[in-house]
């Protein structure tokens, strides 16, 4: 237990301020040492947003000389009703933003599979295997190469 000596015991409480009582040793260790940064509230120049509606009402309560007067519960009001609908019209906006990538992700180019009809077809409903609607794919895919190849030599041809 050689820590807890009389010296060192005497020094923590010098260190905290409490021996002698001095309460600034502890507040110059919070002291912020910059020049604080301005914000919003003190700085003239900064603008609210429309979610900040009530910011901008009081401070409108701090200039206004009267706070009865007829022009400044206009003021208030028309403030509120700008700020509402601002929010309104943002909100509609993603969701209209929202619709409009999900029907991108749904407009996708399709073709129908032209796939063989039976002799007897008259036009009723017909059922597919699934091993005739592969190869039905497998068919267009070969024709799209088919494509492909051919656009590529006419093109090696045309150099």
């Amino acid at each position: 237990m050689g820590t807890f000596t009389q010296g060192l015991i005497l020094r923590s409480f010098e260190a905290t301020g409490i021996a002698p009582l001095q309460p600034n040793v502890i507040l110059q260790r919070f002291a912020k040492d910059t020049p604080e940064v301005s914000d919003s509230s003190t700085s003239s120049s900064s603008v609210y947003s429309g979610k900040d509606w009530l910011k901008i009402e009081t401070l409108l309560r701090k200039v206004a000389k009267d706070e009865g007067s007829k022009e400044l519960k206009k003021i208030k009001r028309s403030l509120h009703r700008i700020s509402i609908q601002n929010s309104l019209l943002h909100h509609e906006i993603a969701g209209l933003e929202e619709i409009l990538t999900t029907q991108k992700k749904h407009k996708k180019k399709r073709k129908p599979l032209k796939l063989e009809h039976h002799n007897d077809y008259y036009g009723g409903a017909e059922f597919y295997s699934p091993s005739r609607v592969e190869k039905a794919r497998s068919d267009e895919r070969t024709k799209q190469q088919n494509q492909r190849a051919e656009e590529l030599r006419k093109a090696e041809m045309a150099k």
